[in-house]
């Protein structure tokens, strides 16, 4: 044994390469969630607050050196192990309060949780008869609430994962989303206090609809449990990252979020080992890329000053405002 209005998404993706020199530290700040949030992973146009992580502490980390092998030069680490496993230096199976984690106490329960909800929703959206996930255990959330100063708000990821190719469509199906929840937003996700319209899930496979989460078994190469032919098979690679560990893995995606400029959201970024608490699943985030896309009004005068004083004006003028949308 291995172990609604409903916000708007769009996810590109380009094709990335993992190399193993990829350098992770999960001490000091770089595995202090206000401090990976903000210094790491916030980008322009949105305020951050109410930061909280759930999980073990070696779960979270920050990476870099990645260029060569994510395709971001840093960001952070979520893993339902050893944050550090990434680069081959395996930490264990996570032990203690979070072995059977599966989330803050608005995901649910145990038998009832946003992350499993997510894993036993697959077999039915892929047209699969396979046993889905009996639980979530290593649960990993970060999450915050956040104010963006325009209508769209983006960040880029990729998920690995040792379960590839040995375990997709079967019980050990692990999981991660990305749970929004605000104004707007209606979902079948919970939602913590003072966003009541629950939440949706946002990391699902690139243009499918229904919209089909990501996981070992929504994307693989074919050859497993599954059968024989590939499914989504573009978005994956087959490589290696850290000698043993993370074995399969995302292209970079993009996530593209429709929001209301200035109200308040919130986001749960989360992953889970499904059924059993062996083989570790990781999703990278790259630095600075939580950001809203907006406008920036750049106001060029037309005008002639008195005696060629262009600080001095009075009467009509004309002004030209460039919109640009800042990237």
């Amino acid at each position: 044994m291995k172990n609604v209005i409903t916000a708007l998404l769009s996810i590109f993706f380009v094709n990335v390469v993992f190399a193993q020199n990829l350098n992770v530290i999960s001490s000091g700040n770089y595995n202090n969630p206000n401090w990976l949030v903000q210094n790491v992973f916030a980008g322009q146009g949105v305020n951050i607050q109410n930061i909280s992580f759930y999980g073990d502490s070696n779960q979270i980390g920050y990476f870099s050196q990645g260029i060569n092998s994510v395709q971001m030069d840093s960001g952070i680490v979520l893993s339902t192990g050893y944050a550090t496993e990434a680069t081959g230096n395996f930490g264990g199976i996570i032990a203690g309060p979070n072995a059977a984690g599966f989330g803050p106490a608005y995901f649910g329960n145990a038998s009832s949780n946003a992350l499993l909800s997510v894993s036993q929703s697959v077999p039915a959206l892929l047209g699969l008869n396979f046993t889905s996930a009996s639980s979530v255990n290593d649960a990993a959330v970060l999450e915050f609430d956040f104010t963006p100063e325009s209508d769209t708000i983006e960040f880029v990821f990729s998920f690995a994962s040792d379960e590839w190719n040995t375990y997709p469509c079967t019980q050990y199906n692990d999981v991660f989303g990305f749970f929004v929840s605000g104004p707007g937003i209606t979902g079948t996700y919970a939602s913590p206090a003072g966003f009541p319209g629950g939440a949706v899930n946002i990391a699902n496979v690139p243009g499918s609809t229904p919209a089909v989460p990501i996981t070992i078994s929504s994307i693989h190469p074919g050859s497993n449990s599954c059968g024989s032919a590939p499914l989504n098979n573009q978005f994956y690679n087959t490589g290696n990252i850290g000698g043993m560990t993370l074995n399969g893995f995302t292209d970079t995606l993009k996530a593209t979020i429709v929001v209301q400029a200035c109200e308040t959201y919130h986001l749960a970024l989360a992953i889970g080992d499904g059924t059993d608490a062996g083989l570790t699943s990781t999703v990278f985030f790259k630095a600075n890329s939580f950001k809203a896309s907006g406008i920036q009004i750049h106001p060029v005068q037309e005008f002639t000053g008195i005696g060629g004083d262009s600080i001095l004006f009075e009467g009509c003028g004309d002004v030209t405002l460039n919109l640009v949308r800042y990237e």
